[in-house]
């Protein structure tokens, strides 16, 4: 047909774009299934994430908050 060629070019920008939304998504599972096994055997880890997320301490920890100033 003489639209052929015109379908066959779309065809190959959409398989393009499509294994490149692959390569994205294994690297992402990637990331995930690292942070999982991080989370599953890594005490230190897991306390980061405790601290930094989610604001908890240890007993007999203070916390000092100073205010943000903008002027140096």
């Amino acid at each position: 047909s003489p639209w052929g060629a015109i379908k066959y070019y779309r065809l190959e920008n959409d398989i393009g774009q499509i294994n490149s939304d692959n390569r994205k998504l294994r690297e992402e599972n990637r990331e995930l299934r690292e942070e999982i096994e991080k989370l599953t055997t890594d005490p230190a880890y897991i306390e980061k994430i405790a601290r930094e997320e989610h604001g908890l301490i240890r007993n007999n920890e203070i916390i000092y908050q100073f205010p943000k100033s903008g002027k140096k």
